[in-house]
């Protein structure tokens, strides 16, 4: 199964699962394909339930985990969203993270992936 496609999301991800694991790569990489990060498709799985049943929060399954961060400048601010709404130059976005790697993704990418998911 594909979540997404690389053309479909400025981030260049391309997710798709093989039954096994949950397969993430950048295309943006020098030949991603040798680059593929994987998570056991039942523990993307679970994540991806808990976080549709408690929309907004940030969720851990397992070793993965899913948050909100917010970027400035291509840094994490340090302020709680509602102390940084409305006062600085800030953007939301999703964090995925299995052991020592993470991705910081548009809401608007994490979205997609989550209702195709639901289908």
């Amino acid at each position: 199964m594909s979540y997404i496609r690389c053309l479909s999301n400025p981030e260049g991800l391309y997710i798709w699962g093989d039954g096994k694991y949950a397969n993430f790569t950048l295309a943006s990489e020098p030949n991603f394909l040798d680059k593929i990060v994987q998570i056991p498709q039942k523990t993307f799985d679970n994540l991806l339930k808990k976080y549709i049943k408690n929309y907004g929060d940030n969720v851990n399954y397992r070793g993965a985990s899913i948050k909100v961060v917010w970027v400035k400048t291509g840094k994490l601010h340090p302020k709680a969203m509602w102390e940084i709404i409305g006062k600085y130059d800030t953007d939301m976005k999703i964090r995925l993270s299995y052991k020592n790697w993470h991705i910081d993704m548009w809401l608007v990418t994490w979205e997609y992936i989550t209702k195709r998911y639901k289908k």
